[in-house]
Formats: structure tokens, sequence, C-alpha cells
């Protein structure tokens, strides 16, 4: 991998995480809420409530990977483009299209860990909620 590679991977992926990790804390506050409002009412043991947590998880991050990855994408360009680093690097002779090879890859990877958590931990995480659910 190229110093080049490395730099862009490593720019949209830092803005990724932070996007993910916003992401993921707005779209659990309203489980959160829910878990502890269950630990209040029926004092529920700790175990109980990290498997609940864990119920929620393949389906926060199937909506918020890809989010993230936009977000990281987004911020990483509007900061080259305010730094002038894309005019920079065309003007050394290196293509558009090179730039976005990283970019590409890191899209289809998040690509890739969204597509395995709908397909594979979504149902199973569903599966476990509805085995463990009271009636």
């Amino acid at each position: 991998m190229r110093i080049l590679d490395r730099y862009i991977v490593r720019e949209v992926f830092r803005h990724a995480l932070l996007g993910l990790v916003v992401f993921t804390f707005v779209f659990f506050v309203p489980q959160l809420i829910r878990l502890m409002e269950l630990f209040v009412r029926h004092s529920g043991s700790r175990r109980a409530g990290a498997e609940a947590l864990s119920v929620y998880i393949p389906r926060g991050i199937c909506i918020t990977v890809p989010m993230a990855t936009l977000i990281g994408v987004l911020l990483w360009l509007g900061r080259m483009s305010a730094d002038s680093e894309i005019i920079a690097l065309t003007a050394l002779g290196i293509g558009r299209r090179r730039i976005l090879l990283p970019v590409g890859v890191l899209a289809l990877t998040g690509a890739v860990v969204t597509l395995a958590m709908t397909t594979w931990l979504g149902p199973l995480a569903l599966r476990t909620f509805r085995s463990c659910r009271p009636t």
C-alpha cells in the first residue's frame, strides 16, 4: 500500500469511525432508555441487560455503517477540497480516479460489513431475542 493510499484510508476511516460512534449512540438512546426502565421496574440482571443490548447491536450497525461511511467520505473530500490537496495531487500527475481508489475499497468494505450484519447477524439476533422473550 502506497503512502498516499494509507493517508487517504486513515483520514476517511477516522471520520467514518467518529460518525459510527455518534450515529450508534443516537440510535441506541431509545433502546437504552427502555433497558433502564426494565432494570428499574423489574430489577433485571446485568447478564440479561447485556443480552438485550447485544440483540439491538446488529440492527443498529446495519443502519449506521452506511451512514458513517458516507459521512467519512464527505468530510474527507470537504477537508481535502478546503486545503486544496486535490488540486495539488492533480498537479503532481495523480489522477482523481487514483485518489478515489482507496475510498472505493473502504466503501466496499462498509458494504460487505453491512451485508454480513443484515444477512447473518441480524436474523440471529432476532431469533435470540424471540427465544429469550418471556411470554
